[in-house]
């Protein structure tokens, strides 16, 4: 049996991911309208395939459509 890893990012490496500065991705973040992250200690991390569907869900096809938040 084959054990898939998903691998985490940095703040740096995920910012970079999205197209974002890290300071954008930690508002973010703090806010609570950023991807899923992972916290131990100090360290954040987001684990790539969360990061990748966080960013998918936000696809529009016009710069009407509202966004939806979930919460």
């Amino acid at each position: 049996m084959e054990i898939e890893i998903d691998p985490s990012l940095r703040e740096a490496e995920a910012a970079r991911t999205l197209g974002l500065a890290p300071t954008t991705l930690a508002h973010l973040r703090m806010n609570g309208h950023g991807p899923p992250f992972v916290k131990i200690g100090r360290a954040v991390r987001y684990p790539q395939k969360q990061l990748l569907a966080w960013r998918d869900s936000r696809l529009r096809t016009s710069t009407s459509e509202e966004q939806r938040v979930a919460i």
